[in-house]
């Protein structure tokens, strides 16, 4: 019976240690990163010599090696890129993870035989985005963790022709924001996920809050909602090591494990587990085991998941109770002794041993954790554990174990031995006139490689005792402590022979050590390709690096808004907006449910707009799901109404949808792209009429992105969101539903929020289609730095005015109009003016004004 095909297991390696772990354990492939433009910045991570020894040490062991360059780049870290990638090339790497399409860019131009896999970061989620994805020259695709297993499996059907490969997380934390998307560490901290630095506010504890709104859309008597546990953001674990069965079966290329921030042991110990479940699986003899999932959650858990992908929703992916390592729960304190220090454990099952680690829970009047090794003298009977604790513990507290020393010895094996699986050696032993000629094949059948070496000297003819064949295969075959197992030896021997028993065993070490060496060729681009890159990335460097001199601005830019409802339409035309990007709520959580509610309110905006001499886009939400995607392309089919004059996309497959369906439409980018250098700028200038860049930028920044964007052809015209409460998270969960139910909005309260640790509030909406937005507790405002604005030459200015009201819209949009009128015409003082007009934004924001990232940019 043949073996089904299985898909690669793919495992982190954030060290070294880490990587030789994985591939001990069994991985395929490995994903690492350099000390350039990796999302774990915080990891070990590889600089040059570490990273070329450690593609030398897979390589030779047929294993993949895919590093991370799956970052946001600026415009002056772009020569940089060049060389990275140039070096990355000439190491052989097997391919490069990318967020960045101005990377994605200069690959292309530099190295355009490198492999290129779309990053998670990228937030792709469906299979316009797979497919744009492709035509970009990518050949495999991180999918969203929030793709159910449905949405794969159509995802990767319809893609199979375009041979792009699909790869899912299967093991490890999850986000709670859409990756690629989340600007929360950024704005609160100054540490960027997008650019490898997150602090994960997502693990920190919040209270949830509703209140009412005044007539600019401010809250007003906060209170909080009570709610047990305070984690409201904190995601559990994926595993998805129940469902392997199914998801083998899925169209699939590669199995991912999260982990680059975790142990060597946690690696062993998690990749060694999913290995011999998918051989199991091969070999048509696996079961899920209760052993292998308690080593799962030991090695690490904050309780698993099946997670979006297997279906699950709410409290099944939430984990509020708290945001770290879980353990395995094994019983409660029964007793404590206080004058003897003794603690007595009612078990639930599992009996602890000498060396493992258990936690005792908070409880009670207790506040903190009470955590330790177990050593003797304790006593285990009648479902019992008897045991000295470090602290007084209440009777009823959780127990759990956090670590077992049985299972620590065992990743410590795999770590010493090495790997449990060799690569095959097919060997043919022949002589010419007695000098005895070893060739054979090495490597899987995907990668196999010739080796043929020569003896040192011809065999005589025995005096007495000649060499029989038996014995030449038996030393032939010893191939202990490499990764190398002989799988077939044909021998085609004279008879008669002598040679010393040293001399064959160097002729087998000198082939094995060949083999590992041609195996490690192979995987490197031929000279004439590497002449090629060189050549180019020289090119593309002179570009990157020739001064520019910025041009004085023509004329005053364009005000623009974002808007969600009617009145907020009417307030922004009515402040001087010229152009309105118009979001209605779309779905079963929005006002617009169905295509002619959708069709009707977008003509009447339009229709409003056009009369006041404004523009009206149709703007699509940050991430849209299969059914708002399917009633708007029904309504893009039977064409949009006449003054909608085009349709913004936050993401490069919603921009191929819509092509798909309008191909004369006029399409504008929004902020959800990451436009972050002019590289990007120029790729997406294809598509776009204009791009909204990233609010990570700084203003310099813009000014650098802008100033060389427009020394190609074809540029875009460049907007930039110059006020508003940022979006920091979008997630798939309800917040609301997922922490109060389905009734939630039944309360009364028109405005929710958290709260966090230092009394910020941070706003939270829910779309159409029930996903969760955060907004920046401080409204980014822009307008007392016009002339630093202006200097930009950007082309918009956009003001968001979604999820405030008519009044709000019209002041803020006013005093932009003016800030703008009075600096281009430099009329009057524009100190004095400048901060009053920020004043009287001031007085209607929420929680306060900043300037984000305009004067610094992130870490």
């Amino acid at each position: 019976m043949n073996r089904p095909a299985l898909p690669e297991l793919l495992a982190p390696a954030g060290s070294p240690e880490a990587l030789h772990a994985a591939v001990s354990a069994g991985a395929d492939a490995v994903y690492l990163g350099g000390r350039m433009f990796g999302a774990r910045r915080y990891a070990v991570n590889f600089d040059d010599e570490a990273l070329a020894r450690a593609v030398r040490f897979c390589h030779g062991r047929d294993v993949r090696v895919y590093v991370t360059a799956n970052t946001l780049v600026r415009d002056d870290e772009l020569p940089d890129v060049v060389e990275y990638l140039l070096r990355l090339y000439e190491l052989g790497v097997d391919a490069v993870l990318v967020q960045d399409t101005g990377v994605v860019s200069i690959a292309r131009d530099v190295v355009p035989d490198l492999p290129l896999h779309a990053s998670t970061q990228m937030t792709v989620y469906s299979a316009a985005g797979v497919l744009r994805a492709s035509e970009m020259g990518m050949s495999r695709v991180v999918l969203a963790r929030e793709c159910p297993i449905e949405e794969i499996e159509r995802i990767g059907t319809l893609c199979r022709e375009n041979a792009i490969g699909i790869e899912i997380f299967v093991h490890g934390a999850l986000c709670y924001c859409y990756s690629g998307q989340c600007l929360f560490s950024s704005l609160v901290g100054g540490r960027s996920g997008n650019r490898g630095t997150c602090a994960q506010p997502c693990r920190k504890p919040y209270s949830l809050v509703a209140g009412l709104t005044d007539a600019a859309g401010r809250p007003e008597n906060v209170q909080n909602i009570r709610l047990s546990d305070p984690y409201l953001l904190s995601t559990r674990d994926l595993a998805l090591y129940p469902y392997l069965a199914r998801i083998v079966r899925a169209p699939v290329a590669s199995l991912k494990i999260e982990g680059r921030m975790k142990s060597p042991e946690y690696v062993a110990v998690v990749v060694d587990v999913y290995r011999r479940a998918l051989d199991g699986i091969a070999d048509g003899t696996w079961t899920p085991s209760e052993d292998d999932m308690r080593n799962l959650a030991l090695a690490f858990n904050r309780s698993f998941t099946g997670g979006y992908l297997m279906g699950e929703r709410g409290l099944s992916v939430i984990g509020p109770e708290r945001p770290d390592n879980r353990g395995v729960a094994i019983g409660r304190i029964r007793e404590y002794d206080r004058r003897r220090g003794e603690a007595v454990i009612t078990l639930g099952g599992i009996v602890p041993e000498p060396g493992d680690g258990i936690v005792v829970h908070a409880w009670g009047k207790r506040r903190e954790d009470t955590g330790f090794v177990i050593k003797p003298p304790f006593f285990a009977r009648d479902g019992t554990l008897g045991l000295r604790v470090p602290q007084e513990v209440e009777p009823g507290s959780p127990v759990s174990l956090t670590s077992s020393a049985s299972l620590s010895q065992r990743a410590q094996r795999i770590l010493v031995q090495g790997s449990s699986r060799f690569l095959p050696v097919d060997m043919h032993l022949w002589f010419d006139e007695g000098l005895p000629v070893l060739e054979g094949v090495v490597g899987m059948t995907g990668r196999q490689t010739g080796v043929t070496v020569y003896g040192d000297r011809t065999w005589e003819p025995a005096r007495s005792s000649p060499l029989e064949e038996v014995q030449i295969r038996s030393l032939l075959k010893r191939t202990g402590g490499t990764q190398f197992r002989v799988r077939r030896l044909k021998i085609d021997y004279p008879g008669g022979l002598f040679a010393p028993v040293g001399e064959i065993n160097s002729l087998r070490r000198r082939f094995l050590q060949h083999a590992e060496e041609a195996l490690i060729a192979s995987f490197l681009p031929s000279s004439p390709a590497k002449v090629a890159a060189r050549s180019g990335s020289s090119a593309v460097l002179e570009t990157l690096r020739e001064k520019l001199r910025a041009e004085p601005r023509p004329s005053a830019p364009v005000l623009a808004a974002y808007a969600d409802t009617p009145e907020t339409v009417r307030g922004a035309v009515a402040g001087g907006c010229r152009r309105i990007y118009f979001e209605p709520l779309v779905g079963p959580c929005g006002t617009a449910g169905s295509e002619e509610a959708l069709v009707g309110i977008l003509d009447d905006m339009a229709v409003h707009c056009h009369d006041a001499g404004a523009e009206c886009i149709w703007k699509w939400p940050r991430i849209t799901g299969p059914g708002f995607r399917s009633l708007a392309t029904r309504v893009l089919d039977r064409s949009l109404p006449e003054a909608v004059v085009g349709v913004m996309a936050e993401g490069q497959g919603d921009g191929e949808t819509i092509l798909r369906h309008a191909p004369d439409i006029t399409l504008f980018g929004g902020a959800g792209l990451n436009v972050f250098n002019h590289r990007a700028a120029g790729c997406l200038a294809r598509r776009f009429r204009s791009l909204t860049l990233s609010q990570e930028l700084s203003g310099r920044g813009v000014g650098a992105l802008v100033l060389r964007a427009r020394t190609a052809s074809p540029y875009p015209a460049f907007e930039l969101i110059v006020h508003g409460a940022v979006e920091v998270m979008v997630a798939e969960d309800c917040l609301m539903r997922t922490h109060m139910g389905d009734s939630w909005a039944d309360g009364g309260a028109d405005w929710f929020g958290i709260r966090d640790s230092r009394d910020h509030l941070f706003p939270v909406y829910i779309d159409g289609e029930c996903r969760t937005h955060i907004l920046n507790a401080r409204e980014t405002c822009l307008i007392d730095v016009m002339p630093e604005l202006l200097s930009t030459a950007c082309d918009t200015f956009t003001v968001d005015v979604r999820h405030r009201t008519g009044v709000y819209a019209r002041t803020v949009s006013a005093a932009y109009r003016e800030a703008i009128g009075h600096t281009v015409d430099a009329s009057a003082d524009l100190t004095d003016l400048l901060a009053a007009l920020k004043k009287k934004v001031m007085a209607c924001a929420i929680g306060g004004i900043t300037a984000g990232h305009f004067h610094r940019g992130p870490g």
